[in-house]
């Protein structure tokens, strides 16, 4: 698809490419597409032309052709090889900072910063769904060791992080401090993809802003929704049939609210 400008508007123009086509194997071809008037923006006229379809490593050559009552006028010819624009490797490299605090002999709590398990939430599973959805498109994931170390740490030597601890702390007995350390951390999401689209996050949100003060009822929302709020979109809206045949999904909470 070509699009075209001519100067000044005029009645009666018409606007036409001729293409000279140049297979691998020698032989030449010509063809004409006529333009067709699309709009006119401002002094300029606008059209489109289609050439082609052209085979892989056809070599072509046009030039754009304009007349009008007065006169004929041409752009310089142009020219292009068929076939791929570039070579193209996808990678996505998966990785974390090493978080956790080596001095900790107990992993219980050894993560200062939740960013291991949330991301485990959301990216690594909705990365590899999205790109089932195209099984033509092949690409390479990177998961460095020291992420896969981390999550491991997690899964299976009973790791837990700070905001994880005050998760799963009763809002009843949660201190002053712990209390003031959740309703600082607990909004660290984006604001626009991970608070807004959901309301009772939003409305706790907006009452942080205000300074407004939270009931234990508020505090309990807001441990359960910084954490429904990282899940990926597929935990969320249904349920997740894993490798081992068991399903996850935390929709019931997202559609409690």
């Amino acid at each position: 698809m070509l699009r075209i400008g001519t100067y000044p508007i005029e009645a009666e123009q018409t606007v036409w490419v001729e293409v000279q086509v140049f297979s691998a194997a020698g032989a030449q071809r010509h063809e004409r597409a006529e333009a067709h008037w699309q709009q006119n923006e401002g002094n300029n006229s606008y059209w489109e032309a289609v050439i082609g379809p052209f085979a892989d490593a056809d070599r072509v050559s046009y030039r754009v052709y304009g007349r009008s009552p007065t006169q004929e006028t041409s752009a310089p010819a142009a020219e292009f090889t068929v076939g791929p624009k570039i070579h193209l490797a996808l990678l996505w490299h998966m990785h974390q900072p090493l978080y956790r605090d080596l001095s900790c002999t107990d992993l219980k709590g050894a993560y200062p910063v939740p960013w291991v398990r949330l991301h485990a939430l959301r990216d690594y599973y909705s990365m590899a769904a999205l790109v089932r959805e195209f099984p033509e498109v092949h690409l390479t994931i990177n998961l460095v060791p020291a992420l896969l170390w981390q999550i491991e740490d997690y899964l299976e030597r009973g790791a837990t992080d700070t905001a994880l601890e005050l998760t799963l702390k009763s809002a009843e007995t949660l201190s002053a401090a712990e209390r003031e350390t959740l309703l600082s951390t607990f909004f660290a999401a984006d604001w626009h993809h991970q608070i807004y689209p959901h309301p009772r996050y939003h409305a706790l949100f907006e009452q942080r802003a205000r300074g407004d003060s939270f009931t234990v009822q508020d505090l309990r929302d807001l441990q359960m929704w910084s954490n429904l709020a990282w899940f990926g979109f597929e935990f969320r809206s249904a349920e997740v049939f894993l490798p081992d045949g068991s399903a996850v999904s935390v929709k019931r909470f997202v559609d409690k609210g």
